[in-house]
């Protein structure tokens, strides 16, 4: 394994099972955010609006109102997973029954689009917007974990019976391959990959792992079709360098979709072919660190792969921060490189849990690094409670959680992140109580047990930002100690870096954001796994928090001194010092600027 690992064992006592997950300085946003959508009179009008579109057809006219009901209902498994509430296990259950009997035809259809042919190309053989089979692909996803939550066959058969239609459909000799369907290179299609593979799991059917392959298939041909990822990734090149013009065909989220599902592929064949999948996902991911990263802990500019690293604008998806999670946590299994997991951590920290607004009830479309707010997801395709960001951001949480704690080989307890909560693990029919304790990543110190039937190895993965870590057992209690250092990080951009005011102002719908474009280079300061920025919740005047001291410079260090927070999660005077030089400013945690107010302002660059 490549994981840093500090391992200490310890006798552990019986205790029954109790659900929970993480806890800490987010928590309460989670919680908002999830009672918002999945509790009282809103569950069923957000739920109402998602299965509409399946009686409307509105996506006959090429949008894609097809992917809510499948997200919604993912969502909802991962706040029923999150709080044990058995009302709303019954509520998916019976919501999810009523929607199969209504809306599954005979041949296993269930889509929003009128026709289930209408997939694409157009007739002259061009792409063709449209977005039929992902959303099916949501659609099976979510009757997979509502089956996997509720243990009802019923579900496993309504997913499996329209998998066998959509393959069959594509496998009809005047159909189009998937590869031909939808748009953007059909990475949308393809993504399907993803849940195709839990069914294969579930099901055991040769004819799903067939179709996988013939997925993976087209991405590592001769001749070099677009996107060609497999063979692609041993190209060497930047991903937004493999074809011209990247904004037409390099979509972020979907292409990182993609990329779990291979690895997910990956886990199922052997030898070289094994091998050299997983090398090519390596090899993407490492090329997007290199020139899709920002300062946010994500990667891409507003959801394509154009090169953000170069670009003094930063601003990320939301959907592409949540999708970015996940391949780093399929990365962290399929390899067991801890740095995985702080990349994951570093995206959460830092670019999802500032673009899920404070109130819980609406989330960000793009997290931006400075300005005035983030950019609000807009109202989508004609829906009132539906955006991909805000949809998909109910699911993260629960990714986190369990990318948190999980059992290990040996029946040993992993801890790779050590956000405080109580966590419960299935292992072999018992239930593994893990207690983590503690103010991290803020303080230094936290506290770990479990409880269990018999003893267990607990393993703490040592954060690779930690300058300092260690353990000491007590007892049936781990002590750990880290400490973070404060980074002062220049962001260089050429000379004549490609600004994109258009895209990171929007001000069709946040006029206020006019002029606060950048051109030059950048510095930003980060705290361990944290991003700092300054902002007007700390009492900071909006002129002193988007002007720049130190930017394009270097040589500066900083110190940070604890203050009383005012309106956000954590506060500090940061103090920036070179050679006789110095100033200071106060600061705050990047996830702190989370609020949908115009008037509002933050910055990361100093």
């Amino acid at each position: 394994m490549k994981m840093r690992l500090v391992a200490f064992a310890a006798a552990l006592s019986a205790a029954s099972a109790v659900a929970g997950g993480a806890e800490g300085f987010w928590k309460d946003k989670e919680s908002r955010f999830l009672s918002a959508r999945f509790s009282g009179d809103m569950r069923d009008t957000i739920y109402a609006e998602a299965v509409n579109a399946f009686r409307s057809h509105d996506d006959d006219k090429g949008w894609w109102q097809g992917e809510y009901w499948g997200k919604h209902m993912l969502g909802a498994v991962a706040a029923w997973s999150i709080s044990a509430d058995d009302g709303l296990k019954t509520w998916i259950e019976k919501n999810a029954h009523a929607f199969v009997r209504e809306f599954q035809r005979p041949d296993g259809y269930i889509g929003t689009c009128s026709d289930p042919l209408d997939t694409g190309p157009n007739s002259d053989g061009s792409e063709k917007f449209n977005w039929n089979i992902w959303g099916r692909k949501y659609t099976v996803w979510a009757l997979l974990e509502i089956h996997s939550m509720s243990g009802d066959r019923f579900f496993l058969d309504a997913a499996s019976r329209l998998m066998d239609q959509t393959i069959a459909q594509l496998k009809r000799p005047e159909g189009p391959s998937i590869d031909r369907t939808g748009y953007f290179a059909g990475l949308p299609s393809m993504s399907i990959l993803k849940p195709l593979m839990i069914l294969y799991r579930a099901t055991g059917r040769k004819e799903y792992l067939d179709f996988a392959s013939e997925i993976v298939a087209k991405w590592d041909c001769d001749g070099n079709p677009v996107p060609n990822l497999v063979r692609n990734a041993f190209s060497g090149r930047p991903v937004h360098e493999w074809y011209p013009n990247p904004g037409h065909w390099a979509k972020a989220y979907e292409m990182m979709s993609c990329l779990e599902g291979v690895l997910d592929y990956a886990e199922v064949v052997e030898g070289a072919r094994k091998a050299r999948l997983t090398d090519a996902v390596l090899r993407i991911e490492r090329q997007l660190l290199a020139h899709e990263s920002n300062p946010m802990g994500s990667v891409g500019y507003f959801d394509h792969f154009t090169g953000a690293r170069a670009c003094p604008n930063a601003i990320t998806e939301l959907c592409d921060v949540v999708y970015f999670m996940r391949l780093e946590r399929a990365l962290y299994a399929a390899t067991g490189d801890g740095r995985h997991i702080d990349a994951m951590e570093a995206a959460f920290l830092n670019g999802f849990l500032p673009g899920v607004f404070r109130d819980g009830k609406w989330a960000a479309h793009g997290v931006r690094s400075h300005g005035t707010r983030h950019f609000p997801a807009p109202h989508q395709v004609g829906m009132k409670y539906h955006h991909c960001c805000v949809d998909n951001a109910a699911r993260a949480w629960k990714d986190v959680s369990e990318a948190a704690v999980s059992i290990g080989d040996g029946g040993s307890v992993e801890v790779a992140l050590l956000f405080a909560g109580r966590y419960t693990l299935r292992d072999g029919g018992e239930d593994v109580v893990v207690r983590i304790a503690g103010d991290y990543p803020f303080g230094g110190e936290i506290s770990i047990s479990a409880v269990s039937a018999k003893s267990r190895k607990i393993v703490v993965r040592r954060p690779g930002w930690a300058r300092a870590f260690a353990v000491e057992c007590v007892g049936n209690v781990a002590h750990v100690r880290l400490e973070g250092e404060v980074s002062v990080n220049s962001w260089r951009v050429a000379d004549d870096a490609d600004v994109r005011t258009r895209l990171f102002e929007q001000l069709e719908s946040t006029p206020e954001m006019a002029g606060l474009s950048r051109r030059g280079a950048g510095t930003y300061v980060t705290f361990g796994p944290l991003l700092l920025a300054k902002s007007t919740l700390c009492g900071t005047p909006r002129k002193s928090v988007l002007a720049e001291r130190v930017s394009g410079q270097s040589g500066w260090t900083c110190r940070l001194e604890p203050m009383t927070p005012k309106a956000t999660h954590r506060a500090w005077k940061a103090t920036f010092s070179k050679g006789g030089e110095s100033f200071t400013v106060d600061v705050c945690d990047f996830a702190s600027c989370d609020v949908d107010d115009s008037s509002a302002a933050f910055s990361i660059w100093m």
